[in-house]
């Protein structure tokens, strides 16, 4: 998993992005809480408005079920005139994410009577945790979902990025931010991540190239709310990162490759390039 980072552009950037981190949902409860000590951290001495707070995880647990769930939120501070609702806008689409986890959860993953050991019951675990990168007018969130059903043989995670122009709170999916001629034909765009994924342990023996290139003929579909690969927004290139057990055993984890924005010339939406080296005002 990523560690958790604020990267910011340059002076006069328009929002701060505040992190309230490992938030405990009650069992039976879709509503969390924050948690733990907040401290809070400033940003570079360079004027850029911005800050993030992490607060301690809790560790409650019911014998059902156990959350730790991590809800970013993002504070402007200076929302663009006219549009006072636009905090709630990106704040409502960040906690979206993380509810659709806990709901799957809820719905797909509870025992209705635990697994017990030595008389002690063994909850079914959520845990979500967040980074984030703002790249220029760009907000790109990775979500990192870990579920681990009560008696099972172990549990398994699932990877959800989004990222929102920070300017008008749009959402920018895998088709937005990738050419058409990237999604027409992905060759080309295989071709620069496959190498990074360690050929050897492709399912089936083919090539990681042709695997890859068949996963990113679909990724403007998404599957049970998932994409596959997911992509975010760094501010050296694209994230791609596989979901489990899609293109490798489970054992391999989430495999992951990062383009630079330099060799995607033609592959990736010229006006993300625009908005990820735009100066946030």
């Amino acid at each position: 998993m990523r560690q958790f980072q604020a990267i910011v552009g340059g002076a006069g950037a328009a929002f701060a992005f505040l992190a309230l981190a490992a938030c405990q949902a009650a069992a039976g409860s879709g509503t969390p809480a924050a948690s733990g000590n907040a401290e809070p951290v400033d940003g570079p001495g360079t004027g850029i408005a911005w800050s993030f707070t992490m607060a301690s995880p809790t560790h409650d647990e019911s014998p059902r079920d156990t959350l730790a769930v991590q809800y970013p939120v993002v504070s402007y501070a200076r929302p663009t005139p006219g549009d006072a609702s636009l905090t709630t806008t990106v704040n409502t689409k960040l906690k979206n994410v993380d509810e659709a986890f806990v709901t799957q959860f809820r719905s797909q993953f509870l025992n209705p009577t635990p697994v017990t050991v030595d008389g002690r019951a063994i909850p079914s675990q959520l845990q979500v945790t967040a980074s984030a990168s703002q790249v220029g007018e760009l907000l790109s969130v990775r979500y990192d979902a870990f579920l681990d059903r009560s008696g099972s043989a172990g549990g398994f995670s699932e990877e959800q990025d989004l990222t929102i122009r920070m300017d008008t709170g749009a959402t920018l999916g895998p088709a937005d931010l990738l050419s058409p001629g990237a999604l027409q034909s992905p060759g080309a765009l295989a071709a620069l991540i496959a190498p990074q994924l360690g050929g050897d342990y492709i399912f089936g023996g083919g090539s990681a190239a042709d695997a890859v290139s068949g996963a990113l003929s679909t990724i403007a579909v998404p599957v049970d709310g998932l994409t596959d690969p997911v992509v975010g927004v760094l501010p050296s290139g694209l994230d791609f990162t596989f979901q489990q057990g899609a293109l490798t055993p489970m054992s391999n984890g989430t495999p992951n490759a990062v383009v630079p924005f330099g060799k995607l010339d033609g592959l990736v939406n010229p006006d993300i390039v625009t908005l990820a080296e735009a100066d946030p005002k």
